[in-house]
């Protein structure tokens, strides 16, 4: 592989992880490649309609899953308010 292409799958490995896959080359050895339509989909704002999915973790509807994760939260966590320890826990004065 050219040093421009390895520097730019580097790049695009850092940027987008899920994106990076493996493929067989001609001479039968594994070397990264690019899954386009997940790359595609990825710098999409909306949901592309692509190939059929391959084989793979998948599931009906996962292409619209990643898009609603991808969408900003407009939610804030919020710690819960502290506990009481039950009533059993305190000691009863001796009179």
């Amino acid at each position: 592989m050219r040093s421009d292409v390895t520097e730019m799958m580097d790049a695009l490995r850092r940027l987008f992880p899920a994106c990076v896959t493996e493929a067989q080359s001609q001479d039968g050895q594994l070397c990264p490649a690019i899954d386009f339509d997940l790359l595609r989909q990825d710098l999409s704002e909306q949901l592309v309609d692509g190939p059929a999915e391959r084989y793979q973790l998948t599931w009906p509807g996962k292409r619209a899953a990643m898009l609603a994760a991808n969408e900003p939260c407009a939610k804030t966590l919020r710690p819960p308010p502290p506990r009481k320890p039950p009533l059993c826990h305190y000691q009863k004065p001796l009179h």
